[in-house]
């Protein structure tokens, strides 16, 4: 009977079983337009193992984000407190993928246009400095 009563006070408290709410589902959409941001950094520093793992937690919070706004899981005002407006301002087409795909690009674009200017030398060195105030390194990855 205590294994039993442990078990459903795990099942009951652990974070993984409760529900998110509205503001966990925008906090993932911030969280995803901050990973394609990083990842296009990443990119620019020539890290394409990082870039990848980025452009992935970007688009799986992505996802988890569209598919609550699409079932009504979001309340507007978390999404206009939370999510960068340039992401809902992408936030339109056929599917997911393609969203995705649009806020991506959106967000690399955003990143780098503060390394745009200069030689390859001083934009490297400001992508990593963005890369690292931006705390780049710790996105996606479990406390």
């Amino acid at each position: 009977m205590r294994v039993m009563l442990s078990a459903v006070a795990l099942l009951t408290f652990s974070p993984c079983v409760l529900a998110n709410d509205s503001a966990d589902y925008a906090r993932m959409g911030a969280n995803a337009w901050k990973a394609f941001e990083c990842a296009a950094l990443a990119g620019e520093l020539k890290d394409s193992e990082e870039k990848q793992r980025l452009f992935s937690f970007g688009y799986e919070q992505g996802m988890k984000f569209l598919d609550a706004v699409r079932s009504d899981q979001v309340t507007q005002r978390d999404v206009f407190t939370t999510v960068p407006s340039e992401f809902m301002n992408h936030a339109e087409g056929p599917n997911s993928d393609f969203i995705l795909g649009r806020v991506f690009e959106v967000a690399g674009r955003f990143a780098l246009g503060v390394t745009a200017q200069g030689t390859f030398d001083e934009q490297r060195s400001v992508a990593f400095r963005k890369y690292s105030d931006d705390n780049c390194q710790a996105i996606g990855r479990e406390r």
